[in-house]
């Protein structure tokens, strides 16, 4: 598991030091820095196995950029770090145009047995046209989601760990996604092949009807997606997850953080989240009260730019009764600045 990430002079960032813990939320306005830093993480973990000569970076997981856009343009930065745990890795431009990014490591070894599933914010809505993924092993869910499917159907069969199986009677992944499709949307999904492309319908609860993705509503696709990915990561992966709530109703927002905090603690898996809802912050806040969650397995950081536009994170320290130790102005107070002038 990751305990520390330290960004330093990376595109927004001067310097950022984040202690990670089981389920992490990053919150803040946008444009605050927040998938900068999951970019920076990401950035790492694709040239975990790069060694203490200079070579060039790969981009696994998000679309290659060049130095110039990825150092820190604001204080003209001609390097940048990053460092997980206690490994640390240092890029430079290996050109005066700074076009091609250069990594080396401080260690001959690299952070051992953390395997990444993410899902970005951009990641793909329409579950009805998807394909075969030629290179599994390399990124199994592609870089936009756009092989969720071919995943799943690959591994329908597997065998949940009974802390993550909530009907004994369904033990597998296939199971346990139905199982939570239904709790949460009153549908549950069948996927088949056809050709090289896979055929997926939901099903309602109530009338059995199966139904394309395109004529159920765009939210029931992303809550699958989130639960194949959160459902059928092993021990120790690190699961990144960009705006969870994405068409989903309040209801369902709170829902998803009980969902994700019950994977995070139950299934050992590590969580990181970037967030503009309220209603995943204050289920986290409720499930500290209901002694559902610990106060050492959750973090929670803001992210917010300074008047020189550099990206400044603070801790938002809670308690085990859900309390905020101390207020942060600005982070997600919009409901109350609306009630007040309601109110007058």
């Amino acid at each position: 598991m990751l305990q520390k990430l330290v960004v330093k002079r990376f595109k927004s960032i001067e310097e950022a030091t984040l202690n990670l813990k089981k389920l992490n939320l990053f919150v803040g306005a946008n444009s605050a820095g927040k998938s900068s830093a999951i970019q920076a993480l990401m950035l790492a973990l694709d040239n975990n196995d790069a060694g203490t000569v200079a070579v060039p970076c790969n981009t696994v997981h998000f679309r290659t950029s060049s130095f110039n856009e990825l150092r820190s343009y604001i204080l003209n930065a001609k390097n940048f770090e990053i460092q997980l745990n206690d490994v640390n890795y240092e890029f430079t431009s290996r050109d005066d145009a700074m076009m091609q990014t250069m990594i080396r490591k401080t260690t001959d070894t690299g952070v051992k047995g953390v395997n990444l599933l993410y899902l970005p914010a951009m990641r793909n809505a329409d579950l009805s046209r998807t394909s075969i993924n030629s290179a599994p092993r390399l990124n199994p869910l592609g870089k936009n989601g756009e092989y969720i499917i071919d995943y799943y159907y690959n591994h329908r069969t597997d065998v949940l760990p009974s802390s993550l199986v909530f009907d004994k009677n369904l033990g597998t992944l296939e199971g346990q996604v139905n199982y939570w499709m239904n709790r949460l949307t009153g549908y549950s999904m069948q996927v088949s092949m056809l050709g090289s492309e896979y055929q997926v319908y939901f099903e309602d609860f109530i009338s059995k009807k199966l139904l394309s993705p395109v004529h159920v509503g765009t939210g029931i696709s992303f809550i699958a997606e989130l639960l194949i990915v959160c459902l059928a990561a092993k021990e120790n992966d690190l699961i990144i997850i960009e705006n969870p709530e994405i068409h989903l109703h309040p209801s369902a927002q709170a829902a998803i953080m009980d969902f994700l905090a019950m994977v995070a603690v139950n299934g050992n898996s590590q969580i990181m989240v970037e967030s503009h809802s309220d209603h995943l912050f204050n289920g986290i806040r409720r499930l500290l009260h209901d002694e559902k969650l610990k106060v050492g397995e959750v973090s929670v950081y803001n992210f917010k730019r300074d008047g020189r536009g550099i990206t400044t994170t603070q801790e938002v320290q809670l308690s085990q009764m859900g309390g905020i130790k101390e207020y942060i102005p600005g982070m997600f107070d919009q409901f109350d600045e609306d009630l007040d002038a309601i109110l007058k």
